[in-house]
């Protein structure tokens, strides 16, 4: 994200602070940066100040109790408080890098199951092509052979078996072109 800003013709970066990696007394994580942004006004291009804060859903929601707590008790949190706030920043790491392993699983089970139905809808295209072109009774048979490697959900058998029906598939088309 960072490196998009940086890279942006309409934004220039001037400064950052990294509260993530140099994390505040208090506990506080964050990454902030102050960039001049061009915006388009009536009166032309006029170039204004932002800061913007990156960080988690679960450093945001620490951020804004640590906030609301320095206001109520006018910047003096008692010591308790403060151990508590410190011990929830840690679980927030703790948290945020737990769920960050549980997107990852996530997306690597969703690009296993998008690689998986890839492979089965071209396996069932050929099945349907040699229904045209080849024996019925060959067909039936690479059609049961392939409910049995489907019904075990083996993906590196169903990717052989896809290769295998290929091959056959191309046997076809050649003989046709005879």
């Amino acid at each position: 994200m960072v490196d998009i800003i940086k890279k942006r013709s309409d934004m220039r970066v001037k400064s950052e602070k990294d509260y993530i990696n140099h994390v505040k007394k208090s506990g506080y994580r964050s990454y902030h940066m102050i960039v001049y942004y061009d915006v388009e006004t009536l009166k032309g291009k006029k170039e204004i100040q932002v800061e913007i804060q990156i960080r988690t859903l679960a450093m945001n929601f620490w951020a804004t109790i640590e906030h609301s707590l320095q206001y109520k008790y006018k910047q003096n949190i008692p010591e308790h408080i403060r151990e508590r706030l410190s011990s929830a920043a840690e679980a927030v790491i703790i948290l945020d890098r737990e769920m960050s392993v549980v997107r990852d699983e996530i997306m690597d089970a969703q690009n296993s199951f998008t690689i998986k139905a890839n492979i089965v809808a071209d396996i069932l295209t050929n099945i349907q092509n040699l229904y045209k072109v080849a024996n019925k009774q060959e067909v039936i048979k690479i059609q049961d052979d392939f409910f049995r490697i489907y019904q075990k959900g083996d993906q590196d058998e169903l990717e052989k078996f896809s290769e295998d029906l290929d091959r056959v598939a191309q046997r076809y088309r050649a003989q046709s072109l005879r």
